[in-house]
């Protein structure tokens, strides 16, 4: 089993996946931190740093274990925070090169939620 917890301003989502695909219950809990973390086996192996301001979350970091890199999980984090972002109707402003990256691969997956500007 895999968690995922978004820490929002003084709230955190909790969003539990199953076999790494399938989202639950989602359960909001007070916190000051914003990211997204995967942990796996009571280790974390990828977190995404954010920050939630009015109608934007800015995302800033994301990293993944080096022995885990390449398999797709620092897309499942950018998916689970454009899932959220769509959710609660905000804007994406990815500061993080990676995100940004992936997003300019594919501008028009994620049109919803990233007007395409720099920022």
């Amino acid at each position: 089993m895999v968690w995922i917890i978004l820490w929002k301003s003084s709230i955190c989502a909790l969003v539990a996946l199953i076999n790494k695909n399938i989202m639950k219950d989602v359960e909001f809990v007070p916190n000051d931190k914003g990211a997204f973390i995967i942990e796996e086996n009571g280790e974390r192996i990828a977190e995404m740093i954010v920050g939630i301001s009015g109608k934007e979350i800015s995302v800033y970091h994301t990293e993944v274990i080096d022995r885990l890199e390449g398999q797709g999980i620092g897309t499942r984090l950018i998916e689970s925070m454009v899932d959220y972002a769509k959710n609660n109707n905000l804007n994406v402003i990815p500061l993080c090169p990676f995100v940004h990256a992936k997003f300019k691969e594919a501008p028009e997956k994620y049109a919803a939620v990233w007007n395409g500007k720099e920022k």
